[in-house]
C-alpha cells in the first residue's frame, strides 16, 4: 500500500508538470482498491485527490489558530453570545473598532469570506478536474461545498455561488432567493449519491476522511441535517420549498444520535490556545447567565471556574484600560489542548424538528422533539438532567463583581418544561433558548437564530460604537464585504450592494431571512 508521503509527492509532481491524464473512477468498488506500484495511472481516484480532503474539511472548524480566532472565536463566538475577547482592544490596535462593540475594522470582518472562499475552491476545483465529477471524494467535496458556502452566505448575504467555476470568482452574486434554493438543490443531489453508496465504509477514503473515516452512512446523516438547517433558514422566504426539503431530509435519515456527532481531531486546539496560552478568550456573559440561572448540569463540562470558584462570563465591549486581569477573572472554554473540534450536534437536529413541527412544516409532536433534544444534549455531555426540566425560568441576573456597571438582567427567560408556555411564540422562545445552550460553541448558528427569530435574548455590548444604523437591541445583522471583493470583483460586488442593500454595505442591513427582531 502506498503511504501518504509517497502519494503527496506524486500529486505534487502531477500538479507541477501536468504529466498525466486523469481518469475518474465511476464504480464505487474501485474506491476501495489501492495500487500495488507507484504508477499514477494505477492510483485510485481517492488517492489522487484524497490528500486535499483534510484541508477542505478543516474549514468547517478551522484548526489554524489565526483562522479560528478571526472566524469562529471573535466573529461568530461574540455575535452568537458564546465568547468574549478580553484583550482585543489592547492587542489589536486599541482603536475601538472591534466586533465586540459592533464597529469592526476591515481586518476583523474579512476572515469568514477570505479564509473560506478561495481556500475551499482552490482545492475543490482540483478535485473536480482530477475526478471528472465522479467518485467518493467528489461527492464528499460537494457536501463540504454546501456546508462552507452556506456559512459565508449566512454571514454576508448574497455571494458568488451558482456562477463560480474553474477558479473564476469575478462573477455575479446570487440573490438569497436564488442562492439558498441552489444550496438545497446541490445538497439533495449529493444525498442521492450518498444513498447509492449504502452503508459499506471505504477503507481508502478513511485514510483521508478526518471526520467520518470513510463512513458514507454518517456523511449521509450529516448532509440531511445540513439540508434541514438550510431549509429552516429560508422557511420565511419560501415556505413550500422549506417544507419539502425538511420532509425529504427526515425521510432519508438525519443525524440524530450522539454517536454520529462529527468532530475534527487536533493536538493543538485553537480555542484552548487562545484562551489559555494567549489569554485572548473568555466565555460570554450571556451563556453563563442562562446556565447559572437554570442551574444547568452542563456548566462544568462547558467552562472552567473563575479564581473565586464561580462560572462567570465576560460581557463584550470593554474598552482599553477597563480590563485589568480580565483573562483570569472570567471563565474560559473547557477545551484542552487535544479536545476534538465539534462540527455538528445531534441535539440541533432534534431542535430543528421541534421548531418545524411547531410551525406545522413537518409531521410529529413538537414537545416530543423538544424534550428529545434536551435529553440528547445532556447525554452528549454525560450528565443527568435532574430538576432541570422543571425549572420555571424568570429573570436571570448577570453580575460582574469587577465592574458592576456591566451588570445586566435577562428578563422573561422561559421555563424549561413545555407546559410552562401556552402560545406558539412562547414555545418558539423555549426551543431557541434551549437550542442556544445545547449548541455551544456554534456561534454562527446562535447568531443566525437570533437574527431569524429574535431568540434567545442576548446581553448586548456594553460599549456600542457602531454607526450606519446598528442598534443596541438588534446588534450587527451581517458583515460587510471585505476590501478584497471590492478590488478583485468590483463590478459585481458594487452591483450586489446596490441591488440588495440599497447601495449601503452596512452591518445593520438585514438579510432576507433575518428580519424578525
Amino acid at each position: 500500500m502506498i503511504n501518504k508521503i509517497t502519494i503527496k509527492n506524486i500529486l505534487a509532481v502531477v500538479a507541477a508538470g501536468s504529466l498525466i491524464a486523469v481518469s475518474c473512477t465511476k464504480n464505487f468498488e474501485n474506491i476501495n482498491i489501492h495500487p500495488t506500484d507507484l504508477d499514477p495511472d494505477n492510483m485510485s481516484s481517492v488517492e489522487k485527490v484524497g490528500t486535499l480532503l483534510p484541508a477542505m474539511i478543516y474549514l468547517l472548524q478551522p484548526q489554524q489558530e489565526n483562522n479560528s480566532q478571526m472566524t469562529d472565536q471573535l466573529v461568530y463566538g461574540q455575535l452568537g453570545g458564546y465568547y468574549s475577547a478580553p484583550n482585543m482592544f489592547i492587542n489589536h490596535g486599541g482603536n475601538g473598532h472591534q466586533i465586540a462593540n459592533w464597529n469592526p475594522q476591515e481586518t476583523m470582518y474579512r476572515g469568514p469570506y477570505v479564509d473560506f472562499m478561495s481556500p475551499f475552491y482552490s482545492n475543490y476545483f482540483r478535485v473536480v478536474e482530477e475526478t471528472g465529477g465522479e467518485g467518493a471524494v467528489y461527492v464528499v467535496s460537494n457536501v463540504l461545498k454546501v456546508a462552507i458556502m452556506h456559512r459565508v452566505a449566512d454571514t454576508y448575504g448574497p455571494i458568488p455561488y451558482s456562477k463560480v467555476g474553474s477558479g473564476a470568482f469575478e462573477v455575479e452574486y446570487d440573490a438569497l432567493d436564488v442562492l439558498y434554493p441552489k444550496l438545497l438543490e446541490d445538497i439533495s443531489s449529493v444525498i442521492a449519491s450518498l444513498e447509492s453508496y449504502g452503508n459499506t465504509p471505504s477503507p481508502a477514503l478513511a485514510e483521508y476522511d478526518i471526520m467520518f473515516k470513510g463512513d458514507f452512512s454518517k456523511w449521509l446523516k450529516y448532509a440531511n441535517s445540513l439540508k434541514f438547517r438550510i431549509a429552516m433558514r429560508i422557511s420565511s422566504m419560501n415556505e413550500d420549498l422549506a417544507k419539502t426539503a425538511m420532509q425529504e431530509a427526515m425521510l432519508s435519515g438525519m443525524l440524530l444520535d450522539n454517536a454520529d456527532n462529527p468532530t475534527l481531531p487536533t493536538n493543538d486546539n485553537p480555542v484552548y490556545k487562545a484562551a489559555v496560552s494567549w489569554g485572548d478568550l473568555c466565555i460570554n456573559a450571556s451563556i453563563t447567565t442562562y446556565m447559572n440561572g437554570y442551574n444547568d448540569p452542563r456548566l462544568a463540562k462547558y467552562f472552567t471556574r473563575t479564581t473565586v470558584g464561580a462560572y462567570n462570563g465576560l460581557r463584550i465591549g470593554y474598552m482599553p484600560g477597563q480590563i485589568g486581569g480580565a483573562s483570569a477573572r472570567y471563565s474560559k472554554p473547557g477545551a484542552v489542548q487535544d479536545t476534538p473540534m465539534p462540527v455538528f450536534y445531534a441535539a440541533e437536529s432534534w431542535f430543528l424538528m421541534a421548531e418545524a413541527a411547531l410551525k406545522n412544516y413537518i409531521a410529529g409532536d413538537a414537545e416530543t422533539y423538544y424534550n428529545k433534544a434536551i435529553e440528547t444534549s445532556m447525554g452528549q455531555w454525560g450528565v443527568a438532567a435532574g430538576n432541570y426540566m422543571s425549572h420555571p425560568g424568570g429573570s436571570f441576573a448577570y453580575t460582574d463583581s469587577y465592574n458592576t456597571s456591566n451588570n445586566y438582567t435577562l428578563t422573561s427567560v422561559p421555563g424549561v418544561a413545555w407546559s410552562s408556555e401556552s402560545t406558539q411564540e412562547g414555545h418558539l422562545k423555549q426551543i431557541l433558548t434551549q437550542k442556544y445552550i445545547a449548541n455551544y460553541p456554534f456561534g454562527l448558528e446562535s447568531w443566525s437564530d437570533f437574527r431569524r427569530t429574535g431568540y434567545p435574548e442576548l446581553i448586548p455590548t456594553c460599549s456600542l460604537a457602531g454607526s450606519e444604523g446598528v442598534t443596541l437591541e438588534r446588534g450587527m445583522r451581517r458583515l460587510k464585504y471585505p476590501d478584497q471583493e471590492y478590488s478583485q470583483n468590483p463590478v459585481n460586488c458594487e452591483s450586489a450592494v446596490a441591488k440588495y442593500f440599497g447601495g449601503q454595505d452596512w452591518f445593520s442591513k438585514d438579510l432576507d431571512w433575518a428580519k424578525k427582531n
